[in-house]
């Protein structure tokens, strides 16, 4: 743990939030200044812990007007809750202390954010119901100084925004609750924007290696994707102000000559897409997966019928009221993870049972996932702009073939994942 990393990204942040919601700054005590913790509450904290608490700014008092470290965290925990909270004893006793508790982010049963004495290392648990089963895999558990710039990063890149004191909440605003000083966006503009430059990524990948083939079979002609027709828009189908409709839109304008953009996964037609199997209802299916009759698959216990396969943006609605409607979700006609060599971003297997003894069972949905807990938020999917990413890189490295039609393979391809030599390539980076 690099402490004095942690404590000047800690009061970066308890500064940033208290200046930029317009309040007059004084340097407050650190937290070991005011809670002058007892040589026996002192005893159950590791070296590095202590010197963080002696460098980390308390929040300051204001009776006026509340005030959160951050959207997720009220701030640092007191020295008793620190050491005495009996959910994170049942997982073990006298390993793991409270280190923030929770903001009124949500009115579930929350926790905050927990720190490993025996590792240096922290995560967020949205629940305290989850405490145990978090506690006992170190899955989620990051460095705390990765966890505090995650959080800078989300500030950076407008994900949260600091309020004025004196700003009342929108109320035409559909999205999380304002959580003062800080309010959360579903999506931003920057979303879009890298999910649309990760789409060209892509696009330009499988194009520039169609431009190599020696083959007849190449299309000369180029289309535009298909919602590029003004009438790929209905408010009920991809409703205005979402991010679905403003990524979709932002690369309606690409042409191409192919069909698939990753093993056995193809753009669709506009009537395909407008064949949504829940029509005005999430998820919004924007990539279609082809079978053959080679296809193995597995189909869930209650059938295909409520179950479609094919690449979703998971919360289109903008009334779904989620903190990331970016999300992206793969839902193959197959399970991937049995073996237990495919791992989500956190290094979870696919397809277990936390509370049980974890063995792989393999999943149809959560490969490029982060696992039951990304240690930095509530639960979310992907961001898609991720998977892209992932996707035009297996392209430019020769990862993935490329035929006249796009990408080759079929989507037996994404089997690899579930393999020793392969499975790194199906995953991205563990990242808030």
């Amino acid at each position: 743990m690099d402490y004095q990393r942690c404590a000047d990204l800690h009061n970066e942040i308890m500064y940033r939030g208290w200046t930029e919601s317009d309040r007059d700054w004084t340097q407050p005590q650190t937290w070991w200044q005011h809670q002058a913790p007892s040589s026996e509450i002192a005893s159950q904290l590791s070296p590095s812990l202590i010197e963080f608490l002696k460098r980390a700014y308390l929040t300051p008092n204001d009776s006026r007007y509340p005030h959160c470290f951050f959207y997720y965290l009220g701030g640092l925990a007191s020295a008793e809750d620190m050491i005495s909270n009996g959910f994170l004893n049942i997982a073990k006793k006298n390993r793991y202390v409270l280190l923030y508790t929770t903001s009124p982010w949500n009115l579930d049963d929350k926790l905050g954010l927990a720190f490993d004495l025996h590792t240096s290392t922290a995560t967020f648990i949205p629940n305290y119901n989850e405490s145990v089963e978090i506690c006992q895999h170190e899955w989620s558990w990051l460095p705390l100084e990765v966890i505090l710039e995650g959080y800078m990063d989300m500030l950076k890149e407008g994900k949260v925004r600091i309020v004025p004191v004196t700003e009342r909440q929108d109320r035409d605003y559909e999205g999380p609750t304002l959580v003062r000083p800080w309010q959360l966006y579903p999506y931003t503009a920057l979303d879009v924007q890298k999910a649309t430059s990760a789409m060209n990524r892509l696009v330009d990948a499988i194009e520039a290696r169609i431009q190599v083939l020696a083959s007849p079979a190449v299309a000369t002609s180029y289309i535009h994707l298909p919602w590029h027709d003004p009438d790929a828009f209905p408010d009920e189908l991809v409703p205005p102000s979402t991010f679905a409709h403003d990524f979709l839109k932002a690369i309606s304008d690409i042409k191409i000559r192919f069909r698939y953009i990753a093993p056995g996964i193809r753009i669709p037609t506009l009537d395909e897409f407008f064949n949504q199997a829940y029509y005005g209802d999430d998820p919004l299916h924007i990539f279609l997966i082809e079978t053959t009759n080679d296809t193995p698959l597995d189909p869930p216990e209650h059938g295909w019928s409520q179950y479609t396969i094919g690449v979703q943006i998971t919360h289109a609605n903008p009334y779904d009221d989620r903190h990331f409607t970016n999300e992206f979700r793969l839902e193959l006609p197959f399970r991937v993870g049995a073996k237990g060599f495919a791992k989500q971003s956190t290094g979870q297997p696919l397809g277990i049972d936390p509370e049980d003894k974890p063995v792989p069972k393999g999943s149809r949905g959560e490969l490029y996932q982060a696992g039951m807990s990304n240690g930095f938020t509530d639960y979310h999917g992907v961001q898609i702009h991720k998977v892209l990413e992932s996707w035009a890189g297996m392209v430019e490295q020769g990862d993935w073939e490329v035929g006249p039609n796009g990408v080759l393979g079929g989507i037996e391809k994404f089997m690899e994942a579930d393999t020793q030599e392969h499975w790194g390539k199906y995953t991205v980076p563990h990242s808030w």
